[in-house]
């Protein structure tokens, strides 16, 4: 398929993936959900992909589309995305219609464009035209849930269960930003946590006037151990974690990761 036709297949779909308003944060969106997840099981129905549905107790399906390319042993690339977005309302300053995809100058304006419809589907559209072209070089399996704004509770067990068929030999995480007017691959992540740590130094409240400098001050000794989370003196190991065996069963970089 030529260049514009594929670019003309892909804003043509677009349009209509970016117009289900996949609000996962909002439960009165449910039914827009059932009809992304419909629509996307027709793109790779119609594209030869077998479809599994997998529902979760309490998150949106997940769907898992698999394409193996006849009589040939290849490698299998998994590609992870999401379907659906954060809410979007006019009122928030959008200039259009938020679930209508838009052009402006030589840009595509819509809720989800860049997180993660745009990203997904543009890989689907080249899956698809490499599929019809003959020219796939791996096999491929998408794996597209439905909560990724909203935190997927069900998601690993679904994997776990589904371990043999999302068996792969590369993850490509579709979710990724745009440097400049460039798509960026990224290598690797550093995952992410969040804790909430509570700073107790009397039973009770205490006047500042009366008890200040006789007893702990909670703020002051917080900022303490605040400041001593991080080892910054060793000349080789610059603003290193202190915790011991927080980095137990980290790899060493490499020259050539560090080059």
């Amino acid at each position: 398929m030529a260049t514009t036709n594929i670019n003309q297949n892909y804003i043509r779909l677009l349009k209509e993936f970016v117009s289900f308003k996949t609000v996962s944060t909002d439960t009165a969106f449910k039914g827009e959900m059932t009809k992304a997840v419909s629509w996307l099981q027709g793109q790779f129905k119609q594209n030869s992909f077998k479809v599994f549905i997998f529902k979760g107790k309490n998150s949106n399906p997940v769907i898992v589309a698999k394409y193996i390319v006849p009589s040939k042993k290849l490698k299998t690339v998994l590609v992870y995305g999401h379907y659906d977005v954060q809410p979007a309302h006019k009122s928030d300053g959008w200039k259009t219609d938020p679930f209508m995809l838009t052009k402006k100058k030589d840009r595509y304006v819509a809720r989800g464009v860049v997180d993660n419809k745009g990203q997904i589907l543009a890989h689907m559209v080249g899956v698809f035209d490499a599929i019809k072209n003959k020219s796939l070089s791996s096999n491929v399996t998408f794996i597209i849930e439905g909560n990724e704004e909203s935190g997927n509770a069900d998601l690993a067990g679904i994997i776990r269960k589904n371990k043999k068929l999302l068996d792969c030999d590369v993850v490509l995480i579709s979710d990724g930003e745009i440097t400049g007017k460039n798509p960026t691959l990224n290598v690797s992540f550093r995952g992410g946590g969040n804790i909430r740590v509570v700073y107790r130094t009397s039973s009770n409240d205490r006047h500042s006037g009366l008890f200040g400098g006789s007893i702990p001050n909670a703020a002051f000794e917080l900022s303490c151990l605040l400041s001593n989370l991080k080892n910054t003196s060793e000349a080789s190991c610059k603003n290193a974690v202190s915790f011991k065996s927080f980095y137990d069963g980290v790899l060493p970089i490499t020259a050539e990761q560090k080059k």
